[in-house]
């Protein structure tokens, strides 16, 4: 499995749990594989504002208004 890392402007990583975002880490870089994903609503997010990078179980990347 790759290990896939994610920095936001700010430092800000979230995870969405199907109900609610929620912030992860402090620092600017995060190894998203090694943060808790132990089910399918498992969502990753960096960024600043309302546009976010999201990282879905390394299946999809893209943009997200939250």
């Amino acid at each position: 499995m790759p290990i896939v890392f994610a920095s936001g402007f700010g430092g800000v990583i979230l995870r969405y749990d199907g109900l609610y975002w929620r912030e992860l880490e402090s620092g600017t870089e995060s190894n998203l594989n090694g943060i808790g994903r132990t089910g399918y609503l498992d969502v990753f997010a960096v960024g600043e504002g309302t546009t976010r990078i999201v990282y879905n179980k390394g299946l999809d990347r893209g943009n997200v208004g939250i």
